[in-house]
């Protein structure tokens, strides 16, 4: 569900925020995309704040539900300075070049921001390169294209979080962000509701974002605050903390920028750099565990009516087994 909160009253807004996105998951609490997103923030990169809500729509039973900010105009001001354009990659697309003319990436890439004034040029020469160049002028010039340590930790986070559907997975989930300054695109996270391995079923009767009636209809109230997710018995995945194997590929597709980007001797040490710090900062450190804690302790004080204690013990054990790296 997306709710923008100014639609009909103007400048109405949660902690500057407009827009929220509130989650599906597989789980009956989401504290795997609440814990994704607290790692990918300690790590230093760029990513949304959530919150978890009880969620009612007209007149159902309430449901935890995790609320995080939807990136746009107002998002990009907090998070960037200078100007850029932001796009958001569709479920539908991938990261190849189809030519400069702006309509051939209507149903791939949406620009978020500036929206009055479409530019999508800078998007076409990055997919272009990425796609056409050889590997002697790959290797010489991405680093004119892209910003090559931030790509590498948004990599490495994927990693670390055991993201089944990120840039090379089935839902190519992520926002490129092009800086008009250093001409340089900057590659983020999005959609972490299949993190720490959450690929099972959620409650019983179907996953635990489903369920509500009248799902056409505006939600009737969105109450309280706390905050959400895990994933009953989940084991790491290779290449995630506790698995095995250099990530490579992690959803079953591959992104061109992925494969070229590691391939490369050079950017695949940067890339193991960035893994190896941020394990080093966020995991072996203990900050990715106090924040698994944080959000288990406000789970179980403000919304065991809503989510069983068992539930929420079960599911953060689970991710907890991601964070001893």
């Amino acid at each position: 569900w997306l709710i923008r909160l100014d639609k009909y009253i103007d400048g109405q807004n949660m902690k500057g925020s407009t827009e929220l996105v509130v989650r599906s998951n597989n789980t009956q609490t989401s504290l795997n995309e609440a814990v994704a997103l607290d790692v990918l923030a300690l790590s230093g990169q760029v990513t949304q704040r959530a919150i978890a809500t009880s969620f009612s729509v007209n007149g159902s039973a309430e449901k935890l539900r995790l609320a995080i900010e939807n990136p746009g105009d107002d998002w990009d001001d907090e998070n960037f300075t200078g100007d850029g354009v932001l796009y958001k990659a569709e479920s539908g697309g991938d990261y190849s070049y189809r030519g400069d003319d702006a309509k051939a990436y209507e149903d791939i890439f949406d620009q978020e921001t500036d929206t009055d004034n479409e530019n999508f040029a800078p998007l076409a020469a990055f997919l272009k390169f990425i796609n056409q160049s050889d590997d002697a002028t790959f290797a010489k010039d991405l680093g004119s294209y892209l910003e090559i340590e931030a790509f590498a930790k948004y990599l490495a986070g994927q990693e670390l979080v055991a993201n089944f559907d990120d840039i090379d997975g089935p839902g190519n989930n992520s926002y490129l962000r092009y800086d008009a300054k250093t001409k340089k695109i900057t590659v983020l996270s999005w959609d972490l509701n299949l993190a720490f391995g959450s690929m099972g079923g959620g409650a019983a009767g179907g996953p635990a974002g489903g369920g509500f009636a009248g799902r056409g209809a505006p939600p009737s109230g969105v109450t309280g605050a706390v905050p959400g997710g895990g994933l009953p018995g989940a084991v790491p995945a290779a290449g995630a903390p506790g698995g095995n194997g250099a990530r490579i590929g992690g959803g079953g597709r591959s992104n061109i920028l992925v494969t070229r980007f590691l391939a490369n001797t050079t950017f695949k040490a940067v890339y193991d750099k960035a893994l190896a710090t941020m394990k080093a900062d966020v995991y072996a450190s203990g900050k990715a565990t106090e924040a698994l804690a944080r959000w288990k302790t406000l789970l179980t004080a403000q919304a065991s009516d809503l989510v069983p204690v068992a539930t929420i013990e079960s599911e953060a054990g689970s991710i907890a087994t991601y964070l001893k790296g």
